[in-house]
C-alpha cells in the first residue's frame, strides 16, 4: 500500500507497505496466521526520522464453539531510522476475543502490549528511550435491516516512557453507523 499524510495542507510523510499474510487451517477449531510487513517511511520536514522497518507476527485463532473465538499472537519489528535514536527493535503480545450475543449483537475485545527499546539516545536524552504500550479496545455492533450497522467502541492507549516526553495516555468512544451498498 501507499499512503501520504498532510499536515495543515502541507507533506508532512510518505509511507510504502507491503504485507503479505499466510493462514493455514490446522483443524476445524484452530488458524494459524502468519504476516510479514516491510514498510518504508519518509517524513518530509525530518529525514533523520525516516524510517525502514520489517516485523513478523503469529496469531492463532481458536473457536471456542457458538461463534466465540480467542486469538492470542506475538510479532517482532525491527526498525532502522537514519538517526540510531529512532531506531526500536520491538515486541509485542496481543489477545483478541470475540463473539455473538443475544439480540443480534457482536462483541469483540482486544488488549495488547508493546515493548519498544531505541537503540541510540537522542540528542537531549541521557539515555535510550524504553517504554510499553498498552492499548484495549471494546466494540459491540449490531446489523439492522437495509444493510445498516451501528457500532459502538471504547478504546484506551498508554505509554509510559523512562522519557517523560514520551508518555501519554488516550481514551476515545466512537459511535459508528455505516450503510452496505
Amino acid at each position: 500500500g501507499v499512503n501520504r499524510a498532510t499536515l495543515g495542507g502541507n507533506g508532512y510523510s510518505a509511507t510504502t507497505l507491503f504485507a503479505p499474510q499466510a493462514n493455514f487451517r490446522l483443524d476445524k477449531a484452530d488458524l494459524l496466521t502468519a504476516v510479514s510487513t516491510v514498510s518504508r517511511i519518509r517524513y518530509d520536514g525530518a529525514p533523520a526520522r525516516d524510517v525502514t522497518d520489517g516485523s513478523i507476527g503469529l496469531t492463532w485463532q481458536r473457536v471456542l464453539g457458538r461463534n466465540w473465538t480467542i486469538a492470542p499472537g506475538l510479532a517482532f519489528t525491527n526498525e532502522h531510522a537514519a538517526d540510531r535514536a529512532f531506531s526500536d527493535l520491538a515486541k509485542t503480545a496481543s489477545l483478541e476475543f470475540s463473539g455473538s450475543l443475544p439480540d443480534g449483537l457482536r462483541l469483540r475485545t482486544a488488549g495488547s502490549v508493546t515493548w519498544p527499546d531505541s537503540r541510540a539516545p537522542e540528542s537531549w536524552a541521557a539515555s535510550a528511550r524504553k517504554a510499553r504500550r498498552t492499548r484495549l479496545s471494546l466494540t459491540v455492533t449490531k446489523a439492522f435491516d437495509g444493510g445498516y450497522y451501528a457500532s459502538l467502541s471504547w478504546l484506551a492507549l498508554r505509554t509510559r516512557s523512562n522519557l517523560g516526553l514520551y508518555s501519554t495516555a488516550r481514551r476515545q468512544l466512537q459511535l459508528q453507523i455505516s450503510k452496505n451498498f
